[in-house]
């Protein structure tokens, strides 16, 4: 009965816990807290939004937390490292191989496309595990109004990422203009650089409306 789930005041614990990690400066962008800022707390579990004109679906604890742990191991540190170990195995072999067989260079640029293609296509897919399981679940809260829908996604950011984007953004933007350099591609670079500046600056002055709402 959607009446009986209602959101908690767990979302403040949860917050809590995410402004308390951020101010460690360990992390820039905490893949493990985007994910779980998915799931709002209601009584019983959890709600889950599998898309943006649908209602929420319910989530036990149980099903929260072996949810997050096959996202850490996908996802956290440890699994990133794991992967990213993985890849250089295959490609220092694939060097190998090819340098015995004298195989074509471009051969190495296509093992190394594939490897991370491969890489981005195994968190991809992990990421839609939580649509999995509530498929075909009946909606226990209503679909949230577009405004609010934006304001979760800008909460995803967190200011240390912001600020990251903006230094490394601005840097390249200066650069290329301070360069000179007037040929396609450095045309590319300036504006793909200036573009994505704009982008953070904008994300910036949202997040600073969303806080003073």
């Amino acid at each position: 009965v959607p009446g009986l789930f209602r959101p908690t005041n767990k979302r403040m614990e949860i917050h809590a816990f995410y402004r308390q990690d951020a101010g460690r400066g360990i992390i820039m962008f905490d893949s493990i807290g985007v994910f779980q800022r998915q799931f709002t707390p209601v009584e019983g579990g959890y709600a889950y939004y599998p898309s943006r004109k649908g209602g929420a679906k319910f989530v036990s604890p149980e099903e929260y937390a072996a949810l997050v742990a096959r996202w850490q191991r996908v996802a956290g540190r440890r699994g990133m490292w794991t992967s990213t170990g993985v890849i250089m195995a295959i490609i220092i072999v694939w060097v190998t191989l090819s340098e015995w067989l004298t195989l074509p260079d471009w051969t190495q640029n296509v093992m190394t496309t594939a490897c991370v293609v491969g890489l981005m296509a195994w968190i991809y897919y992990a990421s839609f595990a939580p649509r999995r399981l509530v498929r075909g679940r009946p909606d226990i809260l209503p679909p949230r109004p577009m405004a609010q829908m934006r304001r979760d996604a800008r909460a995803m950011l967190n200011w240390r990422f912001i600020l990251f984007a903006l230094g490394f953004s601005g840097l390249i933007f200066w650069g290329c203009v301070a360069g000179g350099d007037r040929s396609f591609r450095g045309w590319a670079w300036m504006l793909g650089s200036g573009g994505m500046f704009a982008l953070y600056i904008w994300f910036g002055i949202r997040k600073l409306m969303d806080r003073a709402q």
